[in-house]
């Protein structure tokens, strides 16, 4: 049972992309889900049902709002809300359009054509907190993108500065960031068929949905 003013935030991944050609498409325009990703998306609403969502935000592009779209659908009452702090992140010119088999990596320095992780994390826990705030005891949904996803749950789980093994998400996956005031309490995770929550370290993923709880 949710308890009073503890806020969820639910991040959560677009969908599969129609990518043939396998390129690095970072912010590139034009990426839009595949057919596969759209029945993700549909698939995600019928998690959604039993949630009371009041609000749901997206990253501008175009493969995250038609996402959010399709959840919307759940849900025909509520806003969507474009912001540009859930966008992917900005990568060098060098890696993105072009085949993934070029290693990547975050710069040590941000520069106008790349962020580090730590302004993507920044970025995103700006965006957390501040929604907390407006949203105090209420659910919301976020559509962004496996790299700013996984940075945060990175920071907040592990006060990490990087992205730390296993939490990856999949495509029209779900990180559900459980808050009681700005401190987070559990953490859930939702993929296709696949429920279970996250735990303190060195436990990623345990098998017990719903109840692991976050250790200070």
């Amino acid at each position: 049972m949710m308890q009073r003013n503890q806020t969820i935030i639910h991040l959560v991944r677009h969908g599969d992309v129609y990518n043939p050609k396998w390129l690095r498409y970072g912010r590139l325009p034009g990426i839009h889900l595949s057919g596969e990703g759209r029945l993700q998306a549909h698939e995600l609403c019928h998690y959604f049902l039993k949630r009371k969502i009041t609000h749901i935000y997206s990253s501008p592009l175009e493969r995250t709002q038609q996402t959010a779209t399709i959840l919307g659908l759940a849900f025909p009452y509520v806003d969507i809300t474009l912001d540009a702090r859930l966008l992917e992140s900005k990568t060098a010119a060098k890696f993105e359009g072009k085949v993934r088999d070029l290693a990547f990596y975050y710069p040590l320095k941000s520069s106008s054509d790349a962020e580090t992780a730590e302004d993507v994390t920044l970025r995103f826990t700006h965006f957390t907190e501040e929604k907390i705030a407006q949203h105090n005891g209420q659910e919301i949904v976020a559509v962004s993108h496996g790299d700013p996803i996984s940075l945060a749950v990175s920071h907040y789980l592990y006060h990490a500065d990087s992205i730390t093994r296993g939490v990856y998400p999949g495509y029209a996956s779900v990180y559900s960031l459980v808050f009681l005031g700005l401190e987070l309490k559990e953490v859930w995770y939702h993929e296709d068929d696949v429920v279970s929550t996250t735990d303190s370290p060195p436990r990623v993923v345990t098998t017990d949905p719903f109840h692991a709880k976050v250790e200070s």
